[in-house]
């Protein structure tokens, strides 16, 4: 065997132990943040909407007006939804 074949042969190998590594361990895991990630997003958004539901709605005061309209109008927009990761997005 030649010098140079010898050094595809490694390369196989090594790419036959790499290759199967990445995507039974790598890609599960980025998948397994990435889906925390969004548990956590949607956690804080939840906590959000309700501090603010509750302050529209428990203890509304004239000073809030503002902030409870603007959080009304996006209430109703449906700029608190927050999808799964992998799911398209409509646009």
């Amino acid at each position: 065997m030649s010098y140079f074949s010898r050094i595809a042969v490694s390369l196989g190998a090594l790419a036959a132990v790499i290759l199967p590594l990445h995507y039974w361990v790598y890609l599960p895991i980025t998948e397994h943040l990435s889906y925390q990630q969004y548990l956590k997003r949607k956690s804080a958004i939840e906590q959000y909407v309700k501090r603010m539901e509750y302050h529209c709605t428990q203890i509304f005061t004239p000073s809030k007006e503002y902030r409870c309209e603007k959080f009304n109008q996006a209430q109703k927009s449906g700029n608190f939804q927050i999808t799964q990761p992998g799911t398209p997005t409509k646009n």
